[in-house]
């Protein structure tokens, strides 16, 4: 928790230098990638509890949605890949439990498929995937995911008619979604991924995507 305080106070000091210099705030300026980078790389996971885990992520929720000068949409993929994959299952349980985060989360990582997919390999693509993600008891996330030539689009429901149903825990859905192909074809095999539809589009799908690998083993 003291490296969430250390951010805050030197993004504080940041903004008090710019009101003395009198700068000219723009509207919704935000706390630069770097920042949010730099957070994500100096908090240390493994002595986190998943209370406190969960806690500092929806720190930083709250403080993006309440649009308190925080945007979670410029920190890189590369540190939100690394930041899940320090995390342990109980963390990313604890996460998918809790409801706003949960949602939170999964909309900015489908959000960023569009920036990660690669043009040359869906040109000439054209499939619809459902997903059901599931936490404890609760409602599960639903959401769907358009690529059709050369472009992918996600949203909790397009009204489209899926090629392939793919449902699976949240954290496992973390996991797969940011350790890349060889991740979720494990999954398959163990049926930890449950696919309903045309199957060799759920195994193709994450190899559509660029995606950073992370720079650490998942715990």
């Amino acid at each position: 928790m003291n490296v969430l305080r250390r951010w805050w106070a030197a993004l504080l000091r940041r903004w008090r230098r710019r009101l003395r210099a009198d700068v000219e705030r723009e509207t919704g300026e935000v706390a630069s990638g770097r920042e949010l980078d730099a957070l994500a790389t100096a908090l240390e996971v493994s002595r986190l509890t998943d209370e406190q885990f969960v806690q500092v992520l929806d720190t930083v929720r709250m403080l993006d949605e309440s649009g308190a000068g925080v945007s979670v949409s410029g920190m890189s993929t590369q540190s939100l890949v690394d930041l899940i994959a320090r995390a342990s299952r109980e963390q990313l349980r604890a996460l998918a439990d809790h409801a706003e985060l949960r949602e939170f989360l999964l909309s900015e990582l489908f959000d960023r498929m569009a920036q990660h997919l690669v043009v040359d390999k869906t040109r000439h693509v054209d499939a619809v995937i459902d997903w059901t993600l599931t936490s404890g008891d609760g409602e599960p996330s639903r959401y769907q995911t358009h690529i059709v030539e050369g472009s992918c689009e996600t949203a909790q429901d397009l009204g489209l008619s899926p090629d392939v149903s793919i449902t699976t825990t949240v954290d496992d859905f973390l996991r797969m979604a940011t350790s890349g192909n060889s991740r979720a074809l494990s999954l398959l095999v163990t049926g930890r991924v449950k696919v309903r539809g045309d199957y060799a589009v759920a195994a193709r799908f994450l190899g559509y995507f660029d995606i950073p690998k992370p720079g650490v083993s998942p715990r």
